[in-house]
């Protein structure tokens, strides 16, 4: 075999072996989800999909582990239209993405993506401190604020651009229990605007809690 011959084969042998590596690295993000088949479907301009959505979940693929974000891509193709973005200025993009699921409530994690990377947004909401007279009866004797906490992650949460205002809910009990939050983006910030929280299981949807921030 002469060397020429031979040096051909060593190509060969290196660019299939390069291939075979890249085919692996492109399959084997944890975060990636099967959501080419709604690429150029019709989905609104904010939806992520396809090539675009997999490379920002490997970007973030080590936050969305902290955050306990469900890997793997056995995804149903409705949760594909749970990855949106939004831009808040020029240089800003407002990202959500899917995190998990269960019986009945659907989580999804937030980002900001700017030219410094890709960050988790944090979320501030405040917590309280519950007391029942009759806990039976569930008769409220007091609620006192504890403090503040932060969040990126949510459950059933959309943004609406024409009020810029991120909504998060979740509750249980056929929705007797329940909390809803919305945050505004404003000036590069996420203020925290509206909060309801019905904290007794009576049968009712009637919140308890109303506070509105300036």
């Amino acid at each position: 075999m002469t060397l020429v011959k031979i040096i051909r084969l060593v190509f060969f042998a290196l660019t299939v072996g390069l291939a075979s590596v890249a085919n692996a690295d492109e399959t084997s993000v944890g975060f990636s989800m099967n959501c080419n088949s709604i690429e150029g479907e019709g989905q609104t301009a904010s939806v992520l999909s396809g090539h675009e959505l997999n490379s920002f979940r490997e970007k973030a693929a080590n936050t969305l582990t902290h955050l306990s974000c469900r890997i793997g891509m056995d995804h149903p193709v409705e949760l594909c239209h749970l990855n949106n973005r939004w831009p808040l200025d020029a240089e800003t993009w407002l990202i959500q993405t899917y995190c998990g699921h269960g019986a009945y409530l659907i989580s999804s994690a937030w980002f900001i993506e700017s030219h410094d990377g890709v960050a988790p947004i944090q979320l501030k909401y405040p917590t309280f401190d519950w007391s029942f007279a009759d806990s039976e009866k569930q008769i409220i004797e007091s609620i006192i604020a504890t403090g503040f906490t932060r969040t990126s992650v949510l459950t059933e949460s959309f943004f609406d651009p024409s009020t810029q205002l991120i909504s998060h809910r979740s509750y249980c009990c056929a929705g007797d229990l329940s909390t809803n939050i919305q945050w505004l983006a404003k000036d590069g910030a996420f203020k925290l605007q509206n909060l309801e929280v019905d904290g007794i299981q009576n049968g009712n949807l009637s919140p308890q809690l109303v506070v509105q921030y300036d």
